[in-house]
């Protein structure tokens, strides 16, 4: 699946489990991406809604935004 399709999609769920993925979840939800994108960052569902699940391992590195 390209990038496009996904962005055509209603609804695009990514599953993110365990603390190995920790370091790479916080590089793609950072506010200001890097000069290069990573393939996350470019998924962006025009009319459809993005949503996350994430268990508290791959969350660890997350700062609480409240």
């Amino acid at each position: 699946l390209t990038v496009p399709v996904f962005n055509h999609a209603k609804h695009v769920l990514f599953l993110v489990v365990g603390s190995k993925k920790a370091q790479r979840l916080k590089e793609v939800l950072r506010l200001q991406p890097a000069s290069e994108q990573l393939p996350a960052q470019a998924i962006n569902p025009a009319n459809g809604t993005l949503d996350w699940l994430v268990d508290a391992a791959a969350a660890s590195l997350l700062q609480s935004r409240s």
